[in-house]
């Protein structure tokens, strides 16, 4: 009884180890197989509760589940799942980019690409709305946020009509205290304060025919320092005409030309920037062409519709930018396109 038994090595006469049977695996289904890839490729709720409600003990039933439950439980990946179905366009995004920019929400770029300022512009209107803010839109989103635009548009519209009624209203009865164009003093105080205003064509026109009948008056000398004044065009040339004809009868002419001569100076660097802002936007011909018709239809006089900005042009954008309160430069930045682009543009992609 104080004996340990020891097993005998197998060369020794003991027994192999005999090793527990197998359990036997059903066959698999090639149709659950083929479901299976299908479902792991599409990779949406729907697809694993419809493999789930065919094979509800099937062998990734438990996969599906563990899926199907975290998609539900992350709306961060649910709204990305439903924004990568929509299947947008790149002029689809432009479009939800300019929407947002409406709504004051700056996607910081209207390009169609979607990077963290559209992105965080998108959180921002859905948290601002009460949506979940995930940065990604559903097809009820799209819609909510395209008619808030379009109401926004409208409401901004009208804003400038009433604005634009105000300031015709306003330019109007300073061409009436300044005597209605009827002497130059009048006439330069006008285009001073409205050089697109509604009468700025008629000033121009008058004082042309001003400066015209005052050189046919002028006395030789005069007309002779003034055509030098003329030839060389400088600050200098006018000022040395006004030391010397003080009074002469191409004074007012003189001082005009002085202070035309001088923001231009100043305002060289600012139209350089402009001109680089405008530039920097990208736009296609067929998109400025479509800026000069709805600044035509807008009875702007835009000058011809051809994709050139010319100065009819710059005058019209001027206008349009005063009445809707924008910064008025002629020039086109993202606001302004946003704005004239919200009807135009907007309508046609819907």
């Amino acid at each position: 009884a104080g004996l340990p038994f020891l097993d005998l090595p197998i060369s020794e006469g003991a027994a192999a180890e005999i090793a527990p049977p197998q359990p036997v695996l059903p066959p698999a289904d090639p149709q659950e197989q083929a479901l299976w890839a299908a479902v792991q490729e599409l990779d949406t709720v729907g697809a694993y509760a419809a493999y789930l409600g065919r094979y509800p003990d099937g062998p990734n039933a438990a996969e599906a589940r563990a899926r199907r439950d975290a998609i539900q439980s992350d709306p961060i990946e649910q709204t990305r799942r439903a924004e990568e179905a929509l299947s947008l366009t790149r002029d689809q995004r432009r479009e939800i980019q300019r929407d947002l920019s409406l709504l004051d929400f700056n996607p910081r770029g209207i390009d169609g690409l979607f990077g963290p300022g559209s992105r965080g512009a998108i959180t921002a209107w859905q948290e601002a709305n009460g949506y979940t803010g995930t940065g990604f839109v559903t097809g009820e989103q799209l819609a909510a946020l395209s008619d808030m635009a379009d109401r926004r548009a409208a409401e901004l519209e009208e804003e400038a009509r009433l604005r634009a009624e105000q300031q015709e209203r306003e330019d109007r009865a300073f061409w009436q205290a300044t005597g209605q164009g009827s002497d130059e003093a009048g006439l330069r105080a006008y285009l001073g304060r409205y050089p697109d205003g509604v009468f700025s064509d008629l000033a121009t026109e008058r004082l042309a025919a001003i400066e015209a009948a005052a050189q046919e008056a002028a006395a030789a000398e005069d007309r002779a320092a003034w055509q030098a004044a003329e030839g060389v065009n400088t600050v200098a040339g006018y000022r040395d005409y006004l030391q010397r004809f003080p009074e002469g009868a191409f004074a007012g002419v003189a001082a005009a030309r002085i202070e035309e001569l001088e923001g231009a100076d100043r305002d060289a660097q600012i139209i350089a920037q402009l001109e680089a802002r405008e530039a920097a936007l990208g736009l296609a011909p067929v998109t400025r062409q479509l800026i000069e018709q709805r600044l035509a239809g807008l009875d702007l006089n835009p000058g011809r519709v051809d994709g050139t900005f010319d100065d009819d042009t710059r005058r019209a954008l001027r206008r349009y930018q005063q009445a809707r309160n924008l910064q008025v430069t002629g020039y086109l930045d993202q606001a302004t396109v946003v704005r004239l682009m919200a009807d135009a543009v907007g309508t046609i992609l819907r």
